[in-house]
């Protein structure tokens, strides 16, 4: 549903609308009206770049405006794409690379060549998990930046949004607050999207106790 709102009623790639729903979530939960982040940009878009072999992705900084009165789900998408698909960003900063908010946006090629397709990484990482119970250990990872987005396409209908952030700056109850900003960003681009992006978020004790009766209802608690 959401990839038939964003393509078919507002003309947007379902990437970019992903990348404005995380960036109207992180606007929300931070109680920002300016959002900076650094973008993985594939710079190979252009006539005949096509025929070029090679890497060419690199690093590009955006900055979205996201005011605290005016700013819509809708608006902001389309601000965001105006600026990608007219390229406006700036030359990567890497003096400031541990402070920036980094997104790498991976779609998948369904093309087949000599009879392989990609997969997924989900579907190939850590070996064959068939029957493996899925457990997280107590151990928190160390992250390079303060917060870091991997928007991946799984398969043709499936996406994930991979969150992962500094826990001393952005604390469980953050990101809780975020996963509900994320929702709401959501609904509101298919139902309402003249809604406005900053909202009061409910206390975290809401947002947990809301959380516990999803994971009971799920079994997973």
């Amino acid at each position: 549903l959401l990839g038939l709102v964003a393509c078919t009623c507002y003309r947007l790639p379902l990437d970019v609308a992903l990348l404005g729903l995380v960036a109207c979530a992180m606007a929300r939960t931070d109680a920002k009206d300016v959002i900076e982040f650094t973008l993985y940009a594939p710079m190979k878009d252009g006539v005949a770049d096509a025929m070029a072999v090679g890497l060419f992705a690199d690093w590009r900084d955006l900055t979205l405006g996201v005011d605290f009165e005016l700013a819509t789900t809708l608006g902001t998408l389309l601000q965001l794409y105006h600026k990608i698909q007219h390229r406006q960003w700036s030359v990567y900063n890497a003096l400031r690379k541990p402070e920036r908010f980094v997104v790498n946006i991976q779609p998948l090629d369904f093309e087949q060549r000599s009879g392989f397709a990609n997969l997924g990484e989900n579907m190939w990482r850590g070996g064959d998990q068939i029957g493996k119970e899925e457990k997280r250990t107590n151990e928190l990872a160390w992250v390079h930046q303060p917060a870091s987005f991997v928007i991946e396409q799984q398969d043709e209908d499936t996406w994930w949004v991979l969150a992962s952030v500094a826990n001393d700056q952005r604390p469980p109850p953050w990101m809780r607050s975020f996963v509900r900003a994320f929702r709401d960003a959501v609904a509101s681009f298919v139902a309402e999207p003249s809604a406005l992006v900053h909202r009061p978020l409910p206390d975290d004790a809401s947002l947990l106790s809301s959380f516990h009766k999803e994971a009971t209802a799920a079994g997973f608690w």
